[in-house]
């Protein structure tokens, strides 16, 4: 067990003390909403200088599906692969699940955000769950408008910028969903696992952009992050990215960016308290033999939102119906213990 000096605790004590008292007023409160704060990318790059990089994001994607396909090209993924994954994670999940369907009230909308908690979303359907809540599947990937180092790269740059274009079909789609029909007064609660933050950060400025500028509303829903690789028994701070602190169900955002447009997010937030042990359950619904064939769910960063990529962000492997079958048998076992 590592000991942290007496000094050592002495500043960081008062670094977090400094953090909530600089930013603990910034509850989703800015200056009037622009559009120059969802095109940061556009706007620092220029579109001319991004569209001249030569690595095709679509192109970047398949090459990346096609490794590892074959790296899985010898396994016999519904024999072999399908039953491991099952004992791996139907337990989790199904305790997950009761956790947010107990979190749930009845007028409140539970949305899944990206493909990391669509089993979970999955699960909450099989069991009959999704009677209490609305609940939605948002496909969502990346960091869009985000600057990061790896956005820096060419290539990345064009998987996650966001032109006019595409966030209007974006805001379509979440039209789709039934997301414009919540009002200031709606309870929003956002299922997702959350690493360095960025891609968490980025989607809730969108949210923001959408509520205020398309769907009109004056602020917006009361939102709710539901954490599934965070405890609830302790503080966690990831260094310049943000802090959560489970006791007083705060999640602040300590600005992830360079960018002086941003300012930091803080929002509620509770933990679901899934097993994050080192390749436990949570690693391997982030993986990507696993996302790719076992989850109706498609990767969706901000270069496909157009109507090009529609028919492919709604589809999926014939595996992920066999894998749900073996979920569900699965599900029934437990629940006669």
């Amino acid at each position: 067990m590592k000991i942290i000096s007496f000094k050592k605790s002495v500043l960081l004590v008062a670094s977090i003390l400094l953090l909530q008292q600089g930013i603990a007023s910034a509850v989703f409160k800015y200056s009037d909403p622009t559009e120059d704060d969802i095109f940061s990318l556009s706007a620092e790059y220029g579109l001319e200088e991004i569209e001249n990089y030569t690595e095709d994001p679509a192109a970047a994607a398949d090459a990346q599906v096609a490794k590892f396909k074959e790296q899985y090209s010898d396994y016999d993924l519904e024999n072999d692969l399908i039953p491991q994954a099952v004992n791996m994670l139907a337990a989790p999940l199904l305790k997950a699940a009761i956790k947010i369907n107990q979190l749930t009230e009845d007028d409140d909308t539970i949305l899944y955000l990206g493909r990391s908690p669509v089993l979970l979303y999955k699960t909450a359907q099989l069991l009959k769950m999704t009677n209490k809540g609305s609940h939605v599947h948002v496909s969502y990937s990346g960091t869009p408008n985000l600057e990061t180092p790896e956005n820096r790269k060419c290539g990345s740059d064009l998987r996650n910028v966001i032109t006019p274009e595409r966030l209007e079909h974006f805001y379509a789609y979440l039209d789709a969903k039934g997301l414009n029909t919540l009002t200031a007064d709606s309870a929003l609660k956002i299922v997702d696992q959350v690493g360095k933050g960025a891609g968490m950060n980025a989607f809730l400025r969108i949210l923001r952009h959408y509520y205020l500028n398309h769907v009109g509303l004056d602020q917006l829903p009361n939102v709710t992050l539901l954490l599934m690789n965070f405890q609830d028994t302790y503080m966690h701070i990831e260094k310049n990215c943000y802090m959560f602190n489970p006791k007083t169900s705060t999640f602040i955002f300590s600005g992830s960016t360079k960018n002086p447009r941003y300012k930091a997010i803080q929002v509620k937030a509770l933990a679901l308290c899934m097993d994050e042990s080192e390749n436990g359950p949570l690693d391997a619904l982030d993986m990507d033999v696993i996302q790719y064939y076992f989850m109706k769910a498609r990767e969706y960063p901000a270069f496909r939102w157009t109507a090009e990529y529609d028919a492919f962000r709604d589809s999926y492997e014939p595996l992920a119906e066999k894998f749900e079958e073996a979920l569900k048998l699965r599900f029934s076992l437990l629940l006669k213990k």
